[in-house]
């Protein structure tokens, strides 16, 4: 089963707002990899849980070539 969470986010190579789904169940701290839907570059999504707030998590995206 998963839980999905919205999390909103800037593009690093065109700046547009991404909004990503992270899956709850993946783990506290997840890496993958997502293409942009407006550049359809390839970012690196780093989605760490929040410590004090359950079922929160802190989103960061970075550039391939970083």
């Amino acid at each position: 089963m998963y839980v999905l969470m919205e999390s909103n986010a800037n593009c690093p190579y065109c700046g547009e707002p991404v909004v990503l789904e992270v899956d709850l169940s993946g783990g506290r701290v997840q890496t993958y990899e997502e293409d942009c839907p407006a550049c359809c570059r390839p970012l690196t999504v780093h989605a760490i849980q929040a410590p004090r707030e359950p079922g929160a998590y802190d989103v960061a995206l970075q550039r391939e070539d970083d």
